[in-house]
């Protein structure tokens, strides 16, 4: 599969658990881990389904202050890091 740190959904996956560890391995860290999930490869049989819940959850994460304990994604670390993403 290559490098770009996907994570693989089949058919059979507890789709909330698959959730919970996409968007950990995707916006923990603000998504600047070398390791950071940046791709997903889900069969056919749970796309519609995987895609609607991530959707689900990624709108309610919160964006801000870091050092805000309700903030869910912070800042990125520098002004490079920021042109990156």
């Amino acid at each position: 599969m290559g490098g770009k740190n996907p994570v693989v959904i089949l058919e059979d996956a507890d789709l909330d658990l698959a959730v919970e560890h996409t968007m950990q391995g995707g916006f923990g860290s603000t998504g600047q881990r070398c390791t950071a999930t940046s791709r997903a490869i889900v069969v056919n049989e749970v796309a519609d389904e995987f895609v609607k819940r991530l959707s689900a959850k990624t709108a309610k994460l919160i964006i801000g202050d870091g050092a805000d304990s309700k903030t869910n994604v912070g800042p990125a670390v520098d002004k490079h890091q920021l042109k990156l993403i």
